[in-house]
């Protein structure tokens, strides 16, 4: 929890692509620096002047050092660490930029989240992961043929690892299903989302997002100018959806029969690279320096669900917890942005926070139609809540994140003082 205010200065993010779209080729410290080097243009703030950046990413920054890498390629000579809390670290990476201007070690920071899912990372077979350790081991040149033996053509293929939740072990569809069959939600509502989320993401697209930043991406031997979201769809219908098969009925690894079977690749949302960041100040500093101050973000809660008694709210617990602390009722809320990788994840977040008026919720469209960027997602999320706040001429949003693991996070942002 936070015991204080801090200044949302300026909130940019670079088109969600699908996975194999037009940002493919670009890695996720280069995606990230797009971004961060878009939003201290937008903001008019000089690199020096960012005391920090943090850097959120669910799988691509691993290695602990994407951070300094994202700095590094964005011409900043800032502390830049990495964070990682699967769909949340967004989030994570707003709340630990936050902490650090409260506790008073820095000044200015810049939040980052990124991911980059075209940039597969891929493993060895079994046989194949073997044979390479067998002749690394062997001493003769007969010791090392001898660990080939046994491998066959199809042992060569590189394989992908499969995103499944670490503590249920269940894919993105399956969890879904499960949360469907949980809340008993039907295929028609889910479908109803799913249409409503492209419809709206489309139209903000065509209506121009100006936190939307162009990316100059690699493709083949030239350069491609990515300047929209490539996801949203405008000519989605609840018909044509309907005609989608149940995942369950062709190879998903959950055993759901196919006459109850609700989730579709319709309903569900497809990976996406992407990138977004947010400079962050006090608010003191901020109009000292000039600077507009977009919003102010007056909490941030993390708190977990049983992933099994109580899947993929977390997001909903978090909410309820800091709504108590600030003694704020939900029902109050005009503006609202929340993860959505499922239609169903969003109709059981409904469900489970009934006060909440569907109608405040994404209204820009969400991650259905634009692509699921784990990294990316929290930090897109605070800069579509602060821009819809200006727009409503709301007092308050809130953004509430939800992923695996029963992780859950919620930011509670206010108009500028």
């Amino acid at each position: 929890m936070m015991g204080g205010r801090i200044a949302v200065v300026e909130a940019v993010r670079t088109p969600w692509s699908p996975r194999g779209g037009g940002l493919s080729g670009m890695s996720a410290a280069a995606l990230g620096a797009v971004a961060v080097r878009d939003l201290l243009l937008r903001a008019a703030v000089l690199p020096d002047v960012v005391d920090l950046v943090v850097v959120g990413s669910a799988r691509s920054g691993t290695s602990g050092s994407l951070g300094a890498e994202v700095a590094f390629r964005a011409g900043m000579d800032a502390v830049a660490p990495s964070v990682s809390m699967g769909d949340v670290s967004g989030e994570r990476a707003i709340a630990e930029a936050c902490r650090a201007i409260l506790v008073g070690d820095i000044d200015t920071a810049v939040a980052v989240g990124v991911e980059t899912p075209s940039d597969l990372q891929l493993g060895l077979s079994a046989p194949l992961r073997e044979a390479v350790m067998g002749t690394r081991r062997g001493e003769t040149a007969g010791d090392k043929l001898r660990a080939w033996a046994g491998v066959k053509a199809t042992d060569l293929r590189p394989t992908t690892a499969e995103l499944r939740d670490p503590i249920t072990e269940e894919t993105l569809a399956a969890a879904a299903e499960s949360v469907a069959l949980r809340f008993g939600l039907d295929r028609v509502d889910q479908d109803a989302y799913a249409v409503r989320s492209h419809a709206r993401a489309f139209r903000r697209a065509r209506e121009g997002a100006p936190e939307v930043v162009p990316v100059a991406a690699p493709a083949g031997a030239g350069v491609i100018v990515v300047e929209r979201d490539e996801g949203p769809r405008g000519e989605v219908t609840a018909a044509a959806l309907a005609r989608r098969a149940p995942l369950a009925k062709v190879g998903a690894s959950f055993s759901v029969p196919a006459s109850i079977a609700t989730v579709t690749a319709g309903n569900l949302s497809t990976q996406a690279d992407g990138a977004a960041a947010v400079l962050l100040t006090r608010p003191d500093l901020a109009r000292g320096r000039g600077w507009t101050v977009l919003a102010e973000i007056d909490g941030a809660r993390f708190a977990t669900s049983d992933p099994f008694a109580a899947p993929r709210q977390g997001g909903a617990v978090a909410l309820r917890r800091l709504l108590d602390e600030k003694n704020e009722p939900l029902q109050s809320v005009r503006v609202a942005e929340a993860s959505e990788p499922a239609a169903s994840f969003v109709l059981a977040l409904l469900a489970a926070l009934p006060e909440l008026d569907p109608e405040v919720l994404n209204r820009w469209g969400g991650s259905i139609a634009l692509g699921r960027c784990s990294g990316g997602s929290g930090i897109r999320l605070v800069g579509t809540a602060v821009r819809r706040m200006a727009a409503a001429g709301a007092d308050k949003a809130v953004v509430i994140g939800g992923g695996a693991a029963g992780h859950g996070a919620a930011l509670l942002l206010r108009a500028p003082q």
